[in-house]
């Protein structure tokens, strides 16, 4: 009984919808933003709350003005969410996830990134 819970459990797990963020790290008090995608966006919004909560620094590009401004001056942004298609790969997925952090990025007057 306890093999075939593990084995649904598993099978639910991997045939969950896969879905993807493209997210902002933004200093408020400078304007600046780090651009990043992810393919797990809970994971993402936890373990920036988590850096917040200890004031430890998520990303050594954001490290000066994190000690300078206080993690109290930076916001998690979410900029778009997609969900991978049935007939993808993952790793076209990924690529494509990557893709749209680049176009984010693009987008951005370079002196407001990071």
């Amino acid at each position: 009984m306890e093999k075939e819970r593990k084995r649904e459990l598993i099978r639910g797990y991997k045939e969950r919808p896969l879905r993807g963020l493209v997210y902002a790290i933004e200093n408020q008090k400078r304007g600046r933003r780090l651009i990043l995608a992810e393919t797990d966006p809970q994971g993402a919004r936890n373990r920036f709350a988590f850096f917040q909560m200890t004031g430890d620094c998520p990303r050594s590009e954001l490290a000066a003005d994190w000690r300078a401004d206080g993690p109290q001056a930076f916001a998690l942004v979410e900029l778009e969410e997609i969900e991978k298609k049935p007939e993808q790969e993952p790793e076209a997925f990924r690529e494509d996830l990557k893709a749209l952090g680049e176009l984010w990025r693009e987008r951005e007057r370079p002196e407001t990134l990071y």
